[in-house]
């Protein structure tokens, strides 16, 4: 019955609505069923709102979302997956701050779609996506490589200053152009 009144606010957009303090009221059965919305519903709109209710929570109260971390990252490797729905979910994960899932958003940085909404995440991961990050500062594709180095130079990593100037004789202008602003930056 539960699962069925949470559908019904979410086609209503009412749950899209929580306010922070809804949402630190929330309790990990309602989350659950967002996420299982989110996997399970046949109805794109279903999914949207579970995933709009879901980045609302995860921005005002992280620690709710957080256990159902590995189910999130399940989703971003379900095929045919909605641009607007990867989104979401990479938004989410870098609200939770989301060590586990750096891979996945390594792999995906020189995605056209998502590209600056994953640099986004691993830039509120910070820390821990650092060592990431510099590695990715040698991938082939300038996209990934310029992607990265901005991500680097957001979260100030003074580390990573060497590699930076390499970057500087980059064959490529946009990774150079990252290069030069980063270091500036930082």
């Amino acid at each position: 019955m539960k699962k069925t009144f949470v559908t019904i606010l979410l086609l209503i957009g009412v749950v899209s609505g929580l306010t922070p303090v809804d949402a630190q009221k929330a309790q990990d059965e309602d989350v659950a069923i967002l996420i299982q919305q989110l996997t399970a519903s046949d109805l794109p709109e279903i999914r949207v709102k579970a995933a709009d209710t879901l980045a609302r929570i995860s921005r005002e109260n992280p620690e709710t979302v957080k256990p159902f971390e590995a189910e999130l990252i399940q989703v971003l490797n379900t095929p045919d997956i909605d641009i607007y729905l990867l989104r979401r979910i990479v938004q989410i994960l870098g609200s939770i701050k989301s060590v586990n899932a750096v891979p996945f958003l390594i792999h995906h940085l020189s995605q056209q779609d998502v590209g600056e909404a994953i640099v986004k995440a691993l830039i509120q991961i910070g820390v821990p996506a650092l060592p990431h990050l510099r590695r990715a500062l040698s991938d082939g594709n300038p996209l990934a490589v310029s992607r990265a180095a901005i991500a680097l130079g957001r979260i100030k990593d003074m580390e990573s200053v060497p590699q930076l100037i390499v970057l500087l004789k980059h064959p490529d202008h946009m990774v150079r152009r990252s290069a030069i602003s980063v270091l500036g930056f930082i």
